[in-house]
This record gives structure tokens, C-alpha cells and sequence, in this order.
């Protein structure tokens, strides 16, 4: 993950604060570099997900965004946050060239 595609997601989780965004997989364990970004969104209604989902679509984004979604029940209930190791965007380090 490039520095502006990182800043573009931060960009996005800025303007819909009711969003959970984590990214996980090879875009934040590796290797390096990774072919897609793992992109993981808790979202608390359908609103703010389609907002959020034509808000993304204006990224330009190579190589492309792998989602995953699911509400605050389905995350918790499924483990998956702990299970993918997902990192929240706010605590992605900056990218080192």
C-alpha cells in the first residue's frame, strides 16, 4: 500500500466517523508488496455503508480493494477482527518507500 492510497482510505474514514476501517492481510503483514489491499469496514446501517461504499469508489486505487463488511453483531459474532489480525487505519504506520 503506496502513502496516497493510505491517505486516501484516511481520507474516507475522516468524512464517515460512524465507520470502522481496518486493513489486514499481506496489505499489513506481507509480504510485501502486497497485490490487493484487505480493507475491513464495521458499519453501523445500510446509510452510512453505501455512503461509505461511493465514497471509495472515487479512490484511485491500484491494485484494488478487497471488502470485507459486516455490522457490529456479525463482527462480533464471528471473531473475524481478531481472527484476521486487522490493524485499525488509524494505527497503520506510515508507508516506508
Amino acid at each position: 500500500m503506496s502513502e496516497d492510497q493510505l491517505a486516501g482510505l484516511r481520507d474516507v474514514a475522516f468524512r464517515h466517523p460512524t465507520i470502522q476501517i481496518f486493513v489486514f492481510g499481506s496489505t499489513v503483514h506481507g509480504p510485501h508488496p502486497a497485490h490487493d489491499i484487505d480493507v475491513f469496514l464495521i458499519y453501523p446501517s445500510t446509510d452510512s455503508l453505501n455512503a461509505v461504499l461511493e465514497d471509495l469508489d472515487t479512490l484511485p486505487v491500484a491494485p484494488i480493494l478487497d471488502l470485507t463488511l459486516m455490522t457490529p453483531v456479525e463482527s462480533e459474532e464471528s471473531g473475524f477482527l481478531g481472527r484476521s489480525r486487522a490493524v485499525s487505519l488509524h494505527d497503520v504506520p506510515p508507508v516506508r518507500c
